[in-house]
């Protein structure tokens, strides 16, 4: 879903870190992480490079062997280019019960993405992730709205210790995860501390 609307906007698509190798940073007017999920991930976030490549590494399912040294390759290629990184979300906001979560539609990500090149997304630090988030986004209305931040989601739908548990135990997850590639960047892994 995101792809086309991302390169249809100027943008560098990137799901993998095979792709993030061969993509071409100059000229583009953004970098899209492209993640797919279920779970606690906004539909958009506004990410520094670090956090971009580690999200990017979490979802790359390429060789182990070489995924470090293409972490840490790209991670230069970001910071070189001065390009900005999003983290794009297909799936669903929430979990994966339709009474309790959101999906992400493609009239969302065409908003969020116009909104994004516009200038009128109104950014605020995820208090515990890190990234910023979307307070608000010009046509993205109602409940729609939780797809931008999923902590008020989880609180909406009665699910706050549910979220308070999912925090800390997803980013142990993240750091053990990038921890076990021998030669990561530690800036890659403090990312998402």
């Amino acid at each position: 879903m995101w792809d086309e609307l991302v390169r249809d906007r100027g943008g560098m698509p990137v799901a993998s870190l095979a792709e993030a190798d061969a993509a071409k940073l100059a000229g583009a007017r953004f970098v899209a992480v492209l993640v797919r999920g279920d779970g606690v991930l906004p539909a958009v976030a506004a990410l520094e490079p670090a956090q971009a490549v580690a999200h990017l590494t979490l979802g790359d399912r390429g060789p182990v062997v070489t995924r470090a040294a293409n972490a840490n390759r790209f991670l230069e290629r970001l910071q070189a280019s001065r390009v900005a990184p999003y983290l794009l979300k297909a799936g669903r906001v929430g979990g994966t019960d339709p009474e309790g979560s959101l999906e992400v539609r493609e009239e969302h990500a065409a908003t969020i993405l116009n909104a994004v090149l516009a200038g009128t997304v109104q950014w605020e630090r995820d208090p515990d992730f890190g990234y910023r988030v979307a307070a608000e986004v010009p046509g993205i209305e109602g409940r729609d709205r939780f797809l931008l931040i999923p902590r008020f989601l989880y609180a909406r739908t009665e699910r706050v210790y549910d979220y308070a548990a999912l925090v800390p135990e997803l980013k142990r997850e993240w750091v053990a995860r990038l921890e076990a590639l021998d030669g990561l960047d530690a800036s890659i892994v403090d990312a998402v501390r």
